[in-house]
């Protein structure tokens, strides 16, 4: 995303009762940013929203790091 599309800042929005997809952004190396109540309407209702976040300087200096992590 950082390299190829050139965006400044990801993030992801994962409704807090989601056990498995909550487990993606710490091995992704996002960090927390907070929780959104009523964030993101999902299916008929509002659902509270954990935010996780990475901007490309945080990329940069995690890159290396990361990219050793996927290829093992």
């Amino acid at each position: 995303a950082f390299d190829v599309l050139q965006l400044h800042r990801i993030s992801l929005w994962i409704a807090t009762g989601n056990e498995y997809s909550l487990k993606i952004p710490a091995k992704l190396g996002l960090r927390f940013e907070g929780t959104a109540l009523r964030g993101l309407f999902l299916g008929s209702d509002w659902q509270d929203t954990h935010i996780f976040a990475m901007t490309s300087e945080e990329w940069k200096t995690r890159k290396e790091d990361l990219r050793k992590q996927f290829a093992a």
